[in-house]
């Protein structure tokens, strides 16, 4: 009877390691799967984030080119008003300079 009850005991550890062991692998099966499709979510969110970024990008490179634009225009006109400034100054320097030598 003893015996009995041994050999029902081992048998029972044996369908308990069996139990444990499928459910080791079960559990390692649902890691994989949920690994899985946790890398499927972030790579079609990075899609969908992509995507929606693309047009703001755009728009944001239109917007910088334009304002790159008005500031080469402003900075040429600028110029342009510092050459005409500097010509004029240039030309009463020199009006002043020819007055105070023909003066001598």
């Amino acid at each position: 009877m003893i015996e009995e009850f041994i050999q029902s005991l081992q048998q029972a550890e044996v369908e308990a390691d069996g139990i444990i062991k499928a459910a080791r692998e079960r559990v390692q099966t649902i890691r994989r799967d949920s690994e899985s499709a946790l890398a499927m979510v972030r790579a079609s969110a990075e899609l969908m984030l992509q995507r929606r970024l693309d047009p703001i990008d755009q728009e944001t490179n239109q917007h910088m080119k334009l304002a790159e634009d008005q500031f080469c225009l402003d900075l040429k006109q600028q110029l342009e008003s510092l050459e005409l400034r500097a010509h004029d100054r240039r030309r009463v320097a020199l009006d002043l300079l020819l007055s105070r030598l023909t003066a001598r």
